[in-house]
Parts: C-alpha cells; sequence; structure tokens
C-alpha cells in the first residue's frame, strides 16, 4: 500500500494514490490480502466497500495498512509535516507490526527511491522522519507500507501484535503447535479468538470456496461431502479428524 506527497519548493500538495503491494497476511484464506484478524475486528466492513469512513483511503488500504476503515482520524498518509528550507519532517500515527518506506520519485528515471525505511513498532505510536529535499524542488514522496514475518511462523508482525506475542519467536504463543497454528485454532474454536486488547473475535470457519482450495492440496481432491466436512469442522478439526 502506497500514499503519494508532492512537495514543491516550500509549498505543499497532498495527493492520496493508493496502489497495492505485496503483503504477508498469514490468516488470508479467502485471498483477500487482508488478515482475518482485521476483518474480524470490523465484522460489519467489507474489505471490498470504497470507503465506510469517507476518508479518502479505501477499506481495503486501511485493511493492509492496519488502520480503523470506520474512523476517519485513522488514517494511513502522509498529512502532517513541516517544510524547512532544506528538509521535510513526516509524522504519522504508525500501527504496531507494520514497516514503513518513505520513498521519493526520482525526476530522471522515474523509479521510486527509499529515501527512509522503518522497522516496525511493538506498539502504535508516532513515526516521525526528517527527509532532505532535492536541488530541483517539486519533489513527489508517498508512503509504503507493508508487513514483515521476521520469524517465518506464517503471521504477520501485525497479526502478531494484535495477539500479544512476539514476532521474533515462532513460538511465543506457548503453544506447542507454533504461533501460525495457535491462532488457527483460537479462530476456528467455538469460543473465538483473543486479542491482546481483551477483545474476542467471533469464530470464523471457512466458505465452500476456501475449504476446497484447502482440500485440492491436502487431499485428493474436494467432494461436496469433504466440502461439508471442512465448513462444519474448520482446517484445523478436519486435520485432527484425518490424523485420530
Amino acid at each position: 500500500m502506497k500514499l503519494v506527497t508532492r512537495i514543491e519548493a516550500l509549498v505543499v500538495s497532498l495527493i492520496l494514490l493508493t496502489t497495492t503491494s505485496p503483503v504477508i497476511a498469514g490468516l488470508d484464506f479467502d485471498r483477500s490480502g487482508v488478515s482475518l484478524i482485521w476483518q474480524g475486528l470490523y465484522e460489519s466492513v467489507d474489505p471490498d466497500n470504497n470507503d465506510t469512513d469517507s476518508d479518502g483511503v479505501s477499506d481495503r488500504f486501511e485493511g493492509l495498512a492496519g488502520t480503523d476503515p470506520t474512523n476517519p482520524e485513522s488514517l494511513p498518509t502522509l498529512r502532517d509535516f513541516e517544510v524547512n528550507e532544506r528538509e521535510v519532517i513526516f509524522r504519522w500515527q504508525g500501527i504496531a507490526g507494520k514497516m514503513y518506506r518513505v520513498e521519493r520519485l526520482n525526476s530522471v528515471t522515474y523509479e521510486w527511491e527509499v529515501t527512509m525505511s522503518l522497522e516496525p513498532l511493538l506498539a502504535n505510536g508516532l513515526r516521525e522522519v526528517l527527509v532532505p529535499t532535492s536541488d530541483e524542488g517539486g519533489d513527489l514522496f508517498r508512503l509504503a507500507i507493508s508487513d514483515v514475518d521476521s520469524d517465518g511462523d506464517g503471521l504477520s508482525a501485525w497479526e502478531e501484535a494484535q495477539l500479544g506475542w512476539n514476532d521474533a519467536n515462532p513460538n511465543s504463543s506457548g503453544d506447542d503447535r507454533g504461533d501460525f497454528a495457535a491462532a488457527l485454532f483460537g479462530l476456528e474454536a467455538s469460543e473465538g479468538l483473543l486479542l491482546a486488547s481483551g477483545e474476542r473475535l467471533m469464530q470464523q470457519l471457512p466458505d465452500t470456496e476456501e475449504a476446497a482450495r484447502f482440500l485440492l492440496r491436502a487431499s485428493f481432491g474436494p467432494t461436496d461431502e469433504s466440502i461439508a466436512r471442512v465448513q462444519e469442522l474448520g482446517f484445523t478439526g478436519w486435520i485432527d479428524e484425518q490424523l485420530e
């Protein structure tokens, strides 16, 4: 996800331009690019909806950025800035677990170049960067937001932050099956998944398409009966049943 800001000498013009970028969303069985944890947090919001809070950023891109699609103040953009003679200071509210890059458009090659890269925070907090302006002026900047999975456990750092786990430890949940399995078991449990905030997400079981895709890889192929069984038990319950 990327948002663009243009710096023209000492005059600043904001341009919100969103484009897709590769992300890691471990709990993304519907292939929307948006974590099921985010979808569970904002259950009334459809990621395919244009813009629930009318803040100029689509619900899907808010899902990628980890921001609140129902709050127009929760906005992933370089809208807070100061322009000095030779530099610009950008500030934004950072989301735990998200990696940020400030990029400038090269006026000669027309390629985006990274001017500043920020590693994920463990908690939400203010991010601030100081970026020199070019001699020519008229700089075009954008904020690139992406996910990371430092411990390779299949969960993004943002997902682990929501769960109160550590993206540097694949077993930080304390579950011997690993963090990904622990999160998936929690999502599919009847009581739902408990987040670090104390909020509990409702149970989420696979739909027909998700069950069929799973069975293409986990069995000799889906049947109406096996699809219905996966939908009833969930991925974890179906696997446990096969092992009995």
